[in-house]
């Protein structure tokens, strides 16, 4: 038999409850000075009920052994024939002396689903405003553990310990509101001078109407939609679309750009980390995961996410919770994703790279963004919008793309698609001298701007001089590979530098190489051109 609990005991519970609102810091502090009044008592645990999903979590457990499993993280739904649901049932606090004995009375086993096994245990329901919080449990692996003094001590600390919990879930999820706003604003700041263009749905050809169809048909609803095209086709802007025309655009967008993070960084962006979880997380941070709560989720480059993570990814899909990295808490969110990729994910999916069974989440509602080259009409419309918008936001006074220009925009290839176009106005209009900007020399830099598009060299001249048909785009890409290796050969085969290929072709390094690669342009064919020419 044990005494009474003193006052001061309930004294010292008080005092740590206004010392620490940290719940896991007050609750340790609570465990010790239990077991230091009744050592018979070896595990204390603390549960929260979800009312929304009738389920009891358990939160945090403290014990004798540090390294024994913990009960911590287990999850029980609220059932009769479960610990929470059947303190639910009677309503009042539960002891329990015999878990075989009561286990054969009752139909079922209270001990089912926790790793440490216990066969004496002192449960009770914690409440607070009418609503039911959750429960904190006392138990011992011998029998008759306990008697009426600890039920007893147990309903004297009940209004403290659930005075306590509703505080420190209370200032948790101030806390979490605040960090969130704090994220939310300064992720919001980032994105103020980003290319999101407000009025970009700029278009008329028939793939476009197509497109624009879409977005109207999948925005009201909360279906995942996966925005699929190559590279400079305006993905970001149709997510943004079907964002701002469905129900959540009062709430955030956040992007995620899956290829550009660090693998070992991805899942912390995501899901967010807790204080200690790696080297370098000196705080905890918030993910995106949880800043788009209510909002959307823009997953770009979902074709680069490392495989583990896909798994996390697919769960958040499922069940709409996960844990921050280093957390035990799961975190519910309610978020629309939208994902976005230049790759066959099907193919990705055959060769391994992407999980199949990801790919069917995601592929809920396809949109399919067709390159700029298969709509020219559209290629127009966009230089107009950018020219005119690009000049606005530079202070330069109204302008307009010359007649002449608007013809090489129709008939060029565009395989930097959208983002090439925009690119290429901007430097047209920081070129121009007057109200009229001319792209013409930009697009194929030592050709005539009005042969550009025609010529032919090659494999086309070839087909011509067979009888054979030349598609206008061969006739394209054929131009574009003659002015590259041209610039090659009058650079000496030096592609980047003040005085290389990609200079005199006004372009970077990088977009050379990657035209280069794209349209098997061997690097060493100008140097041997020169060698050759200079052997004569």
């Amino acid at each position: 038999m044990m005494a009474t609990p003193t006052t001061d005991l309930r004294d010292q519970i008080v005092e740590a409850l206004v010392t620490d609102r940290d719940l896991p810091r007050f609750f340790a502090a609570l465990s010790a000075l239990i077991r230091e009044h009744y050592p018979e008592v070896e595990d204390l645990g603390l549960a929260r009920y979800h009312a929304d999903r009738n389920t009891f979590e358990v939160l945090v457990a403290h014990q004798d052994d540090a390294d024994a499993a913990t009960n911590r993280g287990v999850k029980l739904r609220a059932t009769e024939d479960t610990p929470g649901g059947f303190l639910l049932k009677v309503r009042r606090t539960v002891m329990i002396n015999d878990m075989d004995a009561f286990a054969a009375q009752a139909g079922f086993d209270p001990r089912a689903g926790f790793p440490r096994r216990f066969e004496s245990g002192i449960g009770t329901l914690l409440e607070h405003g009418g609503h039911v919080l959750g429960y904190i449990y006392l138990t011992s692996q011998r029998k008759n553990a306990f008697d009426v003094a600890h039920r007893e001590f147990v309903d004297s600390i009940r209004g403290i310990l659930s005075l306590a919990f509703a505080a420190a879930l209370a200032y948790d999820d101030a806390n979490r509101l605040r960090e969130r706003a704090e994220l939310e604003g300064a992720y919001l700041r980032s994105e103020i001078d980003s290319s999101w263009p407000a009025d970009g749905l700029v278009g008329k050809s028939a793939a476009w109407r197509t497109i624009l169809q879409q977005v109207n048909q999948v925005a009201p609803m909360d279906s995942t939609v996966l925005i699929t095209g190559e590279t400079g086709t305006g993905k970001e802007v149709i997510a943004r679309a079907v964002h701002e025309r469905s129900r959540r655009a009062g709430k955030p967008l956040i992007k995620v750009n899956c290829g550009a993070l660090p693998e070992n960084l991805v899942e912390s962006e995501l899901f967010g980390h807790e204080r200690g979880s790696f080297t370098g997380a000196l705080g905890r941070r918030i993910g995106r995961f949880e800043l788009a709560d209510g909002g959307t989720i823009f997953l770009d480059e979902i074709g680069e996410m490392p495989l583990p993570l896909q798994v996390k990814l697919l769960r958040v899909l499922q069940e709409r919770e996960f844990e921050r990295v280093g957390g035990e808490k799961p975190i519910r969110v309610n978020v629309r994703v939208i994902a976005a990729t230049n790759k066959d994910l099907a193919a990705e999916v055959a060769a391994g790279r992407f999980r199949a069974d990801l790919f069917y989440r995601l592929n809920v509602f396809p949109i399919a963004l067709s390159p700029l080259r298969e709509r020219p009409e559209d290629s127009v419309e966009l230089a107009r919008h950018f020219v005119h918008k690009l000049a606005e936001r530079m202070g330069r006074t109204p302008m307009v793309l010359t007649p002449e220009s608007l013809e090489a925009v129709a008939a060029y290839s565009w395989p930097g698609n959208v983002r090439e176009l925009e690119h290429l106005v901007e430097r047209a209009i920081i070129l121009a001298t007057g109200p009229r900007a001319d792209l013409r020399n930009l697009l194929h830099p030592g050709l005539p701007a009005a042969v550009a598009p025609l010529a032919t060299t090659g494999t086309v001249l070839e087909k011509v001089r067979n009888g054979e048909s030349v598609s206008f785009r061969d006739s394209l890409l054929e131009a574009e590979r003659s002015a590259i290796e041209t610039a090659l050969r009058e650079s000496n085969g030096v592609v980047g530098g003040s005085h290389g290929a990609a200079a005199r072709l006004g372009m970077k390094r990088q977009t050379l190489q990657s035209k280069m690669k794209k349209l098997g342009i061997d690097l060493d064919k100008p140097r041997r051109d020169v060698q050759v020419a200079a052997a004569r």
